[in-house]
Protein backbone atom coordinates (compact mmCIF):
# COMPACT_ATOMS: atom_id res chain seq x y z
CA UNK A 1 0.00 0.00 0.00
CA UNK A 2 1.47 3.35 -1.07
CA UNK A 3 2.42 5.86 1.43
CA UNK A 4 3.22 9.54 1.24
CA UNK A 5 7.03 10.12 2.37
CA UNK A 6 8.34 13.53 3.12
CA UNK A 7 11.98 13.86 4.61
CA UNK A 8 13.26 17.53 6.09
CA UNK A 9 16.98 17.58 6.32
CA UNK A 10 19.48 20.66 6.78
CA UNK A 11 23.12 20.88 4.84
CA UNK A 12 26.28 22.20 6.02
CA UNK A 13 26.91 26.32 5.66
CA UNK A 14 29.95 25.66 3.64
CA UNK A 15 28.13 23.65 1.32
CA UNK A 16 25.14 26.01 1.23
CA UNK A 17 27.47 29.07 0.64
CA UNK A 18 29.08 27.32 -2.39
CA UNK A 19 25.93 25.98 -4.43
CA UNK A 20 24.51 29.63 -3.74
CA UNK A 21 28.26 30.96 -5.14
CA UNK A 22 28.14 28.36 -8.07
CA UNK A 23 25.17 29.58 -9.15
CA UNK A 24 24.81 33.58 -9.57
CA UNK A 25 21.54 33.21 -11.03
CA UNK A 26 19.99 31.95 -7.93
CA UNK A 27 17.39 35.20 -6.72
CA UNK A 28 15.76 34.51 -10.38
CA UNK A 29 15.04 30.98 -10.18
CA UNK A 30 11.98 29.35 -9.51
CA UNK A 31 12.07 26.93 -6.28
CA UNK A 32 11.64 24.00 -8.79
CA UNK A 33 14.91 25.05 -10.46
CA UNK A 34 16.53 25.71 -7.66
CA UNK A 35 16.22 23.00 -5.80
CA UNK A 36 17.03 21.03 -8.92
CA UNK A 37 20.68 22.82 -8.89
CA UNK A 38 20.96 21.82 -5.27
CA UNK A 39 20.45 17.89 -6.04
CA UNK A 40 22.37 17.92 -8.85
CA UNK A 41 25.57 19.26 -6.48
CA UNK A 42 25.04 15.97 -4.69
CA UNK A 43 25.73 16.64 -0.99
CA UNK A 44 25.82 13.41 1.33
CA UNK A 45 22.50 12.03 0.66
CA UNK A 46 20.60 14.40 -0.92
CA UNK A 47 17.11 13.56 -2.19
CA UNK A 48 18.02 9.77 -3.03
CA UNK A 49 15.78 8.42 -0.62
CA UNK A 50 12.98 10.27 -1.78
CA UNK A 51 14.14 9.71 -5.70
CA UNK A 52 13.81 5.81 -4.68
CA UNK A 53 10.61 5.49 -3.18
CA UNK A 54 9.09 7.47 -6.02
CA UNK A 55 9.97 4.39 -8.16
CA UNK A 56 8.59 1.97 -5.79
CA UNK A 57 5.43 3.95 -6.36
CA UNK A 58 5.37 5.68 -3.03
CA UNK A 59 4.60 9.84 -3.28
CA UNK A 60 7.82 11.49 -1.42
CA UNK A 61 9.39 14.71 -1.36
CA UNK A 62 12.55 16.19 0.20
CA UNK A 63 13.16 19.61 1.41
CA UNK A 64 16.42 21.44 2.79
CA UNK A 65 15.25 23.16 5.43
CA UNK A 66 18.65 25.25 6.12
CA UNK A 67 18.98 26.62 2.53
CA UNK A 68 17.27 30.15 2.88
CA UNK A 69 16.58 30.96 -0.48
CA UNK A 70 15.64 27.95 -1.36
CA UNK A 71 13.04 27.81 1.61
CA UNK A 72 11.72 31.29 1.47
CA UNK A 73 11.27 31.01 -2.33
CA UNK A 74 8.60 28.05 -1.43
CA UNK A 75 7.19 30.27 0.84
CA UNK A 76 6.80 32.89 -1.69
CA UNK A 77 5.74 30.93 -4.54
CA UNK A 78 3.02 29.10 -2.19
CA UNK A 79 1.47 32.54 -0.03
CA UNK A 80 3.09 30.98 3.13
CA UNK A 81 3.72 33.92 6.14
CA UNK A 82 6.27 33.30 8.25
CA UNK A 83 8.19 34.91 11.36
CA UNK A 84 11.66 36.22 10.45
CA UNK A 85 13.68 34.88 13.72
CA UNK A 86 11.71 31.86 13.21
CA UNK A 87 11.63 30.99 9.34
CA UNK A 88 13.28 27.87 9.39
CA UNK A 89 10.23 26.20 11.62
CA UNK A 90 7.53 27.87 10.06
CA UNK A 91 7.92 27.15 6.81
CA UNK A 92 8.93 23.67 7.06
CA UNK A 93 5.64 23.35 9.46
CA UNK A 94 3.71 24.76 6.30
CA UNK A 95 5.56 21.97 3.76
CA UNK A 96 4.59 18.96 6.13
CA UNK A 97 0.92 21.00 6.36
CA UNK A 98 0.90 21.22 2.52
CA UNK A 99 1.89 17.96 2.15
CA UNK A 100 0.34 15.84 4.67
CA UNK A 101 2.47 12.85 4.85
CA UNK A 102 2.16 9.36 6.39
CA UNK A 103 5.37 9.15 7.45
CA UNK A 104 8.18 12.47 8.13
CA UNK A 105 11.57 11.48 8.18
CA UNK A 106 13.79 14.29 10.35
CA UNK A 107 17.33 13.82 9.51
CA UNK A 108 18.88 16.34 12.07
CA UNK A 109 17.58 15.68 15.51
CA UNK A 110 19.62 18.61 16.94
CA UNK A 111 17.65 21.15 14.92
CA UNK A 112 14.60 19.15 14.94
CA UNK A 113 13.75 19.00 18.52
CA UNK A 114 11.13 17.37 20.74
CA UNK A 115 8.81 20.63 20.38
CA UNK A 116 9.79 20.92 16.40
CA UNK A 117 8.28 17.30 16.44
CA UNK A 118 5.28 18.13 18.44
CA UNK A 119 4.56 20.27 15.91
CA UNK A 120 5.00 18.45 13.14
CA UNK A 121 2.19 16.29 14.10
CA UNK A 122 -0.08 19.15 14.94
CA UNK A 123 0.18 19.67 11.35
CA UNK A 124 -0.74 16.70 9.98
CA UNK A 125 -4.87 16.10 10.27
CA UNK A 126 -4.06 11.97 10.62
CA UNK A 127 -1.94 10.00 12.47
CA UNK A 128 1.84 10.15 11.33
CA UNK A 129 4.72 7.75 11.42
CA UNK A 130 7.57 10.62 13.16
CA UNK A 131 10.95 8.63 12.28
CA UNK A 132 14.23 10.13 13.35
CA UNK A 133 17.84 9.51 11.87
CA UNK A 134 20.62 9.92 14.51
CA UNK A 135 24.16 8.80 13.83
CA UNK A 136 26.23 11.25 15.40
CA UNK A 137 27.38 11.81 19.36
CA UNK A 138 24.79 11.81 21.56
CA UNK A 139 24.51 11.97 25.35
CA UNK A 140 20.78 11.17 26.36
CA UNK A 141 18.90 9.05 24.21
CA UNK A 142 15.67 8.95 26.08
CA UNK A 143 14.70 12.85 24.20
CA UNK A 144 14.32 10.70 21.20
CA UNK A 145 11.93 7.91 22.81
CA UNK A 146 8.08 10.48 21.71
CA UNK A 147 9.58 8.98 17.95
CA UNK A 148 7.89 6.09 16.30
CA UNK A 149 11.15 4.82 15.25
CA UNK A 150 14.54 5.96 15.27
CA UNK A 151 17.00 4.71 12.41
CA UNK A 152 20.84 4.81 12.63
CA UNK A 153 24.09 3.34 10.46
CA UNK A 154 25.47 2.63 13.98
CA UNK A 155 24.56 -1.22 15.17
CA UNK A 156 25.86 0.03 19.32
CA UNK A 157 23.61 2.94 19.31
CA UNK A 158 20.34 0.95 18.47
CA UNK A 159 20.24 -1.06 22.13
CA UNK A 160 21.08 2.46 23.53
CA UNK A 161 17.92 3.95 22.08
CA UNK A 162 16.17 1.36 23.10
CA UNK A 163 17.64 1.32 26.59
CA UNK A 164 16.54 5.21 26.14
CA UNK A 165 12.72 4.06 25.26
CA UNK A 166 12.74 4.44 21.94
CA UNK A 167 11.95 2.09 19.14
CA UNK A 168 15.01 2.03 16.98
CA UNK A 169 16.63 -0.29 13.97
CA UNK A 170 19.68 -0.55 12.01
CA UNK A 171 19.58 0.99 8.24
CA UNK A 172 23.75 1.58 7.17
CA UNK A 173 24.34 4.47 4.50
CA UNK A 174 24.42 3.83 1.25
CA UNK A 175 25.99 5.27 -2.30
CA UNK A 176 24.29 5.89 -5.39
CA UNK A 177 25.19 4.70 -9.11
CA UNK A 178 23.88 7.66 -10.74
CA UNK A 179 26.86 9.71 -9.79
CA UNK A 180 28.90 7.61 -11.63
CA UNK A 181 27.41 8.90 -14.42
CA UNK A 182 27.17 12.61 -13.61
CA UNK A 183 31.29 12.98 -12.31
CA UNK A 184 33.53 13.15 -15.16
CA UNK A 185 35.99 9.77 -15.21
CA UNK A 186 39.41 10.19 -14.92
CA UNK A 187 41.79 8.38 -17.00
CA UNK A 188 44.22 7.76 -14.19
CA UNK A 189 44.76 7.94 -10.17
CA UNK A 190 46.86 10.85 -9.68
CA UNK A 191 46.63 10.58 -6.08
CA UNK A 192 47.98 8.06 -4.17
CA UNK A 193 46.36 8.48 -0.84
CA UNK A 194 43.37 10.75 0.25
CA UNK A 195 41.52 11.96 3.09
CA UNK A 196 38.45 14.24 2.49
CA UNK A 197 36.03 15.46 5.25
CA UNK A 198 35.97 16.29 9.00
CA UNK A 199 38.84 16.73 11.82
CA UNK A 200 37.63 19.06 13.94
CA UNK A 201 36.72 18.89 17.82
CA UNK A 202 34.27 15.75 16.91
CA UNK A 203 36.76 13.81 15.81
CA UNK A 204 40.55 13.37 17.97
CA UNK A 205 41.39 10.29 17.19
CA UNK A 206 40.68 11.08 13.10
CA UNK A 207 43.24 14.08 13.82
CA UNK A 208 46.03 12.22 15.58
CA UNK A 209 46.25 9.62 12.48
CA UNK A 210 46.65 12.30 10.11
CA UNK A 211 49.40 13.43 12.36
CA UNK A 212 50.99 10.13 12.52
CA UNK A 213 50.92 9.48 8.81
CA UNK A 214 51.52 13.11 6.84
CA UNK A 215 55.41 12.80 7.29
CA UNK A 216 55.12 8.96 6.52
CA UNK A 217 52.92 8.55 3.36
CA UNK A 218 51.90 10.69 0.38
CA UNK A 219 48.99 12.09 1.96
CA UNK A 220 46.80 14.46 0.83
CA UNK A 221 43.87 16.71 2.51
CA UNK A 222 40.84 17.96 1.73
CA UNK A 223 39.99 19.64 5.43
CA UNK A 224 40.27 23.28 5.18
CA UNK A 225 37.81 26.06 4.11
CA UNK A 226 39.62 29.37 4.89
CA UNK A 227 43.43 30.86 4.55
CA UNK A 228 45.67 30.97 7.87
CA UNK A 229 45.23 34.07 9.98
CA UNK A 230 48.13 35.89 11.13
CA UNK A 231 47.58 34.49 14.70
CA UNK A 232 47.62 31.50 12.98
CA UNK A 233 50.63 31.17 11.80
CA UNK A 234 52.21 32.42 15.12
CA UNK A 235 51.36 29.41 16.71
CA UNK A 236 51.94 26.99 13.89
CA UNK A 237 55.58 28.46 14.45
CA UNK A 238 55.16 28.36 18.21
CA UNK A 239 54.72 24.67 17.39
CA UNK A 240 57.67 24.39 15.45
CA UNK A 241 59.81 25.68 18.09
CA UNK A 242 58.51 22.95 20.51
CA UNK A 243 55.86 25.17 22.49
CA UNK A 244 52.33 23.35 23.19
CA UNK A 245 49.51 23.74 20.84
CA UNK A 246 45.77 23.24 20.87
CA UNK A 247 45.23 20.32 18.38
CA UNK A 248 43.12 22.22 16.09
CA UNK A 249 45.78 24.88 15.30
CA UNK A 250 48.75 21.79 14.53
CA UNK A 251 45.65 20.87 11.98
CA UNK A 252 45.70 24.05 10.70
CA UNK A 253 49.35 24.53 10.24
CA UNK A 254 49.38 21.78 8.35
CA UNK A 255 48.44 23.59 5.48
CA UNK A 256 51.75 25.63 6.09
CA UNK A 257 54.06 22.44 6.37
CA UNK A 258 52.59 20.67 3.18
CA UNK A 259 51.11 23.81 0.68
CA UNK A 260 50.95 21.08 -1.95
CA UNK A 261 48.97 18.34 0.04
CA UNK A 262 46.47 19.96 2.28
CA UNK A 263 43.43 21.48 0.17
CA UNK A 264 39.79 23.43 0.68
CA UNK A 265 37.38 21.00 1.73
CA UNK A 266 35.21 19.50 -0.82
CA UNK A 267 31.54 18.51 -1.22
CA UNK A 268 29.06 17.14 -3.29
CA UNK A 269 30.20 16.44 -6.90
CA UNK A 270 33.79 17.89 -5.74
CA UNK A 271 33.95 15.20 -3.17
CA UNK A 272 33.21 12.39 -5.46
CA UNK A 273 35.74 13.98 -8.28
CA UNK A 274 38.66 13.64 -5.11
CA UNK A 275 37.12 9.96 -4.80
CA UNK A 276 37.78 9.13 -8.42
CA UNK A 277 41.46 10.66 -8.79
CA UNK A 278 42.79 8.26 -5.36
CA UNK A 279 43.93 5.15 -5.64
CA UNK A 280 43.80 5.16 -1.91
CA UNK A 281 41.21 6.51 -0.18
CA UNK A 282 41.83 6.96 3.77
CA UNK A 283 38.73 6.87 6.27
CA UNK A 284 38.39 7.31 9.96
CA UNK A 285 35.34 6.25 11.69
CA UNK A 286 34.15 9.25 14.49
CA UNK A 287 34.55 8.43 18.22
CA UNK A 288 30.87 7.54 18.66
CA UNK A 289 30.10 4.71 16.26
CA UNK A 290 32.46 2.71 18.78
CA UNK A 291 33.20 -1.16 17.25
CA UNK A 292 30.81 -0.48 14.79
CA UNK A 293 31.63 0.59 10.52
CA UNK A 294 29.21 2.98 10.18
CA UNK A 295 29.96 6.08 8.18
CA UNK A 296 28.83 7.07 4.61
CA UNK A 297 32.81 7.18 3.04
CA UNK A 298 33.16 3.06 3.79
CA UNK A 299 30.58 3.05 0.60
CA UNK A 300 31.30 6.48 -1.02
CA UNK A 301 35.14 5.32 -1.49
CA UNK A 302 34.49 2.09 -3.18
CA UNK A 303 31.31 3.13 -5.36
CA UNK A 304 33.71 5.24 -6.61
CA UNK A 305 36.29 2.61 -7.38
CA UNK A 306 39.11 3.13 -5.06
CA UNK A 307 40.91 1.16 -2.55
CA UNK A 308 39.22 1.67 0.71
CA UNK A 309 41.82 1.90 3.73
CA UNK A 310 39.51 1.69 7.04
CA UNK A 311 39.76 1.33 10.25
CA UNK A 312 39.16 -1.86 11.73
CA UNK A 313 35.64 -2.62 13.35
CA UNK A 314 33.78 -5.43 14.94
CA UNK A 315 30.99 -5.90 11.95
CA UNK A 316 33.33 -4.60 9.01
CA UNK A 317 33.18 -8.35 7.69
CA UNK A 318 29.60 -8.30 7.13
CA UNK A 319 29.71 -4.86 4.95
CA UNK A 320 33.25 -6.03 3.44
CA UNK A 321 35.41 -8.98 2.59
CA UNK A 322 38.51 -7.85 4.26
CA UNK A 323 41.38 -7.86 1.68
CA UNK A 324 38.85 -9.21 -0.98
CA UNK A 325 36.60 -5.39 -0.80
CA UNK A 326 38.56 -3.35 1.27
CA UNK A 327 41.56 -3.12 3.85
CA UNK A 328 41.85 -2.43 7.28
CA UNK A 329 44.26 -1.17 10.09
CA UNK A 330 44.19 -1.11 14.01
CA UNK A 331 46.62 1.46 14.68
CA UNK A 332 48.20 4.06 12.68
CA UNK A 333 51.47 1.95 12.00
CA UNK A 334 49.63 -1.11 10.83
CA UNK A 335 48.01 2.11 8.40
CA UNK A 336 51.25 3.17 7.08
CA UNK A 337 52.52 -0.35 6.32
CA UNK A 338 49.38 -0.89 4.50
CA UNK A 339 49.47 2.17 2.43
CA UNK A 340 53.21 1.59 1.10
CA UNK A 341 52.26 -2.34 0.58
CA UNK A 342 49.29 -0.92 -1.59
CA UNK A 343 51.00 1.76 -3.51
CA UNK A 344 53.84 -0.88 -4.42
CA UNK A 345 51.61 -3.83 -5.45
CA UNK A 346 49.46 -1.86 -8.45
CA UNK A 347 47.67 -5.31 -9.45
CA UNK A 348 46.61 -6.33 -5.97
CA UNK A 349 45.43 -2.70 -5.22
CA UNK A 350 43.60 -2.80 -8.42
CA UNK A 351 42.04 -6.06 -7.78
CA UNK A 352 40.67 -4.72 -4.47
CA UNK A 353 39.54 -1.43 -5.43
CA UNK A 354 37.63 -3.46 -8.39
CA UNK A 355 36.07 -6.06 -6.03
CA UNK A 356 34.90 -3.19 -3.34
CA UNK A 357 32.96 -1.39 -6.19
CA UNK A 358 31.38 -4.47 -7.08
CA UNK A 359 30.07 -5.77 -3.62
CA UNK A 360 28.99 -1.73 -3.21
CA UNK A 361 26.94 -1.85 -6.30
CA UNK A 362 25.70 -5.38 -5.69
CA UNK A 363 24.82 -4.70 -2.00
CA UNK A 364 24.96 -1.18 -0.85
CA UNK A 365 23.05 1.22 -3.33
CA UNK A 366 20.34 3.05 -2.39
CA UNK A 367 17.79 1.34 -4.23
CA UNK A 368 19.01 -1.80 -1.76
CA UNK A 369 18.45 0.44 1.22
CA UNK A 370 15.56 2.12 0.62
CA UNK A 371 14.01 -1.58 0.25
CA UNK A 372 14.99 -2.46 3.54
CA UNK A 373 13.24 1.48 4.83
CA UNK A 374 9.90 0.27 2.50
CA UNK A 375 9.76 -2.82 4.74
CA UNK A 376 10.36 -1.16 8.09
CA UNK A 377 8.19 1.55 7.38
CA UNK A 378 5.30 -0.65 6.35
CA UNK A 379 5.53 -2.90 8.98
CA UNK A 380 5.53 0.14 11.63
CA UNK A 381 2.41 1.71 9.85
CA UNK A 382 0.56 -2.00 9.63
CA UNK A 383 1.02 -2.09 13.77
CA UNK A 384 0.25 1.94 13.93
CA UNK A 385 -3.08 0.53 12.15
CA UNK A 386 -3.56 -2.27 14.24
Amino acid sequence: MPFRFQRLTTTYPEFTSRLLADNPDWPELSHAALYARCTAACFAETDFHAVHLRRQGHPAENHFLSIEPLQKRWAAENNVQYRPQHWVEDIALAQVEAFQPDVVWLDDLYLMDGPFRRRVRQACRGQVLLVGWRSAPTTDFKVFADLDLVLTSIPSMVDQFRAGGANAALLHHAFEPSILETTPAVERRDVALSFAGGVGALHPERAALIEALIDRTPLELWIGGRRLRTKDRVRHWLGRLGMPQRRKWRMQSLALRYPDRVHPSVFGVDYYRVLARSKIVLNAHISCAGDSAANMRLFEATGMGACLLTDHKRNLPQLFELDRDAVAYRNPDECAEQVHRLLANDALRRSIAQAGQRRTLRDHTYARRVEQLVDMLETSLSRRAA
